[in-house]
């Protein structure tokens, strides 16, 4: 939380960082040497470092921030629930209740929903052909992501893509535009 820190042990701390320069070899005493130095580094600075104590709704809010965070940067990937689970150190039912609690989703719906946003930016973006899209947003099955897809808009995704191509264009961008703001209304703020 802190990256930046000042301290009244700069000399201190000097010291600590020459010696490890000072004893720069790959012999087996200088190794211990600097990470016996590294220890002491560290002890010095976490005896100004302030402990924070996190509240337990604070935790909670950092590991759906997290969970948004893996979504966003592995929606291309087969991902499923468990892995983002798995990647924030929790069970899958505590990440369920904390999806509800803080986005009102729950961390399937939540997935589905961005891999499509991302799909439609495709869709308009692109002539790519769908079985395309359907992979590069983390889809193995065209027929799953066309599924998921007509759930959330109401039709196929070359369907979509017809009508925004004859002058849907304008109601497109505007849906488009209403699930990107609920996409940052869900970004939890640290």
């Amino acid at each position: 939380n802190h990256p930046v820190f000042y301290s009244d042990k700069s000399e201190e701390i000097y010291s600590i960082v020459k010696d490890m320069m000072e004893h720069n070899t790959h012999s087996f005493a200088d190794i211990l040497r600097r990470n016996g130095d590294l220890s002491l580094f560290l002890s010095v600075i976490a005896d100004k470092a302030e402990a924070s104590v996190d509240s337990e709704e604070d935790k909670a809010n950092i590991h759906v921030q997290k969970a948004v965070d893996f979504v966003r940067m592995n929606y291309c990937n087969p991902i499923k629930v468990t892995d983002i689970a798995d990647y924030i150190c929790i069970n899958r039912s505590y990440l369920y209740t904390l999806f509800e609690q803080y986005l009102h989703l729950s961390p399937q719906q939540f997935l589905s929903l961005y891999r499509i946003t991302k799909s439609l930016e495709l869709l308009h973006a692109t002539d790519y052909p769908i079985e395309s899209i359907a992979f590069s947003c983390g889809y193995t099955d065209v027929l799953v992501y066309t599924k998921a897809f007509k759930r959330l808009k109401g039709m196929s995704p070359s369907t979509y893509r017809k009508e925004m191509k004859l002058g849907g264009a304008e109601s497109s961008k505007k849906q488009l535009k209403e699930l990107d703001e609920l996409l940052n209304k869900l970004t939890i703020k640290g």
